[in-house]
């Protein structure tokens, strides 16, 4: 579980060094003022679902349900599935953020957004056990 993490975390990084290192172009979106606006918009609206969906991901009544069977062996299956699902909500937003910054610019919006959302991921690390 914790591997996934991992090796998203570490995809980010080495996305944002690639940029960084000019080893991918920086500033490869084109885009007139009016698609840039809607693609902060997107930003914004993607970091603020993302991470309170991931955040409030196994507060639901029927996720908690599954967590909390008997059965040891259906609770940690559905630990890692809901798991899996929740890593995946929190890290497909930083990797729009991410495009969206390098692509455009440094685009100003992407770069707070993206400081949020990683943010958010620090909560959604894997506990040793559901």
């Amino acid at each position: 579980m914790r591997t996934l993490y991992i090796v998203c975390t570490l995809c980010v990084a080495v996305l944002a060094l690639f940029f960084e290192e000019n080893l991918l172009p920086v500033g490869f979106l084109d885009l007139t003022a009016e698609i840039r606006y809607v693609f902060d918009l997107l930003c914004v609206a993607m970091t603020l679902t993302g991470v309170f969906i991931a955040l409030r991901l196994f507060k639901s009544k029927a996720i908690q349900e599954q967590l909390n069977s008997e059965d040891t062996g259906k609770a940690f299956e559905a630990y890692r599935k809901w798991n899996s699902l929740r890593i995946s909500i929190i890290f497909f937003p930083i990797f729009w953020n991410l495009l969206i910054y390098y692509g455009v610019g440094f685009s100003q919006t992407a770069m707070f957004c993206l400081l949020i959302t990683i943010i958010g991921a620090l909560f959604c690390w894997a506990k040793s056990k559901p």
